[in-house]
């Protein structure tokens, strides 16, 4: 651990300028930190490694910038999630739909007190319940995505998207009742 945090501090100084050698140390060091945490949020390889990519240019960039008594890791897991959420932000067709499962499991009433607690229990309705997710507007699964599976808070989700607290909740609320309407609405049809 100690060898972690030492070498991620080799982002407070000009990272090209060392050898070839501990440059590709850092990489693998950087990529092995990060990896998980993006696959687990993209839910795609290619796309992974090319947060994984833009995000360690970025370090490289920033990371003189840090403050001296910050903790690397930290601001280095945060600046790759940063990119990644502005990557899916651009790129429609990488958007997280394969975490659609991590959103319901992790917040069956969370999301609305008048599902029944058995929800889940029925192929049928989380299938359901994965389309109704799927016609969302890309806002609304972000916020629900940050909300549920980032497990972030109203102020955390506010500082990544740049809205007020009470903008983040007002969000919240509203991708909720949409997910909770296209769902009835879909159940009804069956």
């Amino acid at each position: 651990m100690n060898n972690m945090v030492l070498s991620l501090d080799l982002f407070r100084c000009d990272v090209m300028s060392l050898d070839s050698q501990t440059q590709r140390k850092l990489f693998h060091l950087f990529r092995y930190l990060v990896y998980h945490d993006i696959l687990k949020l993209i839910n795609d390889f290619s796309l992974t490694e090319d947060v994984i990519q833009e995000s360690f240019m970025k370090a490289i960039k920033y990371g003189p910038r840090t403050y001296e008594q910050s903790n690397m890791r930290s601001w280095i897991r945060q600046l790759t999630k940063r990119v990644a959420l502005d990557m899916l932000r651009k790129n429609n067709k990488y958007f997280l739909m394969a975490d659609t499962e991590k959103i319901m499991e992790k917040s069956a009433t969370s999301l609305n007190n008048e599902f029944p607690e058995s929800f889940y229990e029925n192929a049928l309705e989380k299938e359901i319940l994965y389309s109704a997710f799927s016609e969302l507007s890309n806002e609304h699964k972000i916020i629900l995505t940050l909300r549920y599976v980032e497990g972030l808070t109203y102020e955390e989700i506010s500082n990544v998207l740049k809205i007020s607290d009470s903008a983040t909740g007002k969000r919240l609320q509203r991708a909720r009742q949409m997910l909770h309407k296209l769902f009835i609405k879909k159940w009804s049809e069956m």
